[in-house]
């Protein structure tokens, strides 16, 4: 689950930074920076993806309490990011070409997909030390 976690991120931070330069090329964004900000339609902003980062490494801790709390994170607040386009009009922007919405339904799935991971592992360090897995076992 950690290797899965960490590649998963991983790309994400790579479609990020293409999906910057796409949407500077395409016009979407006068500037790389801005690309990466809340007006950016192909990449998250930076802090999103700082929050990933991080919530990612806390993840993949060995310590179980340090694990949830990061897991529980990534889960939140991946679900958050891709309910955001629907009200933020990421989603509707009449400038996307259709490479950009099909580049902006790639990223989605990528976002999703990490939200996946960071709930089942969630589930898992939860039930890893619960009294019915000690009680199962004994």
């Amino acid at each position: 689950m950690n290797r899965s976690l960490i590649g998963c991120v991983g790309a994400l931070v790579v479609v990020y930074l293409a999906g910057a330069a796409i949407a500077v090329d395409h016009g979407l964004n006068p500037t790389y920076l801005d690309a990466l900000g809340t007006e950016g339609r192909l990449a998250a902003p930076i802090p999103m993806i700082i929050l990933q980062l991080l919530a990612v490494a806390l993840s993949v801790n060995s310590r179980r309490g340090l694990a949830l709390t990061g897991s529980g994170l990534l889960a939140v607040a991946c679900s958050a990011a891709v309910i955001s386009g629907f009200f933020d009009g990421g989603y509707t922007d009449p400038r996307l070409s259709t490479f950009d919405h099909g580049y902006q339904i790639a990223m989605i799935a990528g976002i999703a997909a990490l939200g996946l991971l960071g709930a089942i592992q969630f589930t898992r360090r939860l039930r890893s030390n619960s009294t019915f897995s000690r009680v199962a076992a004994g």
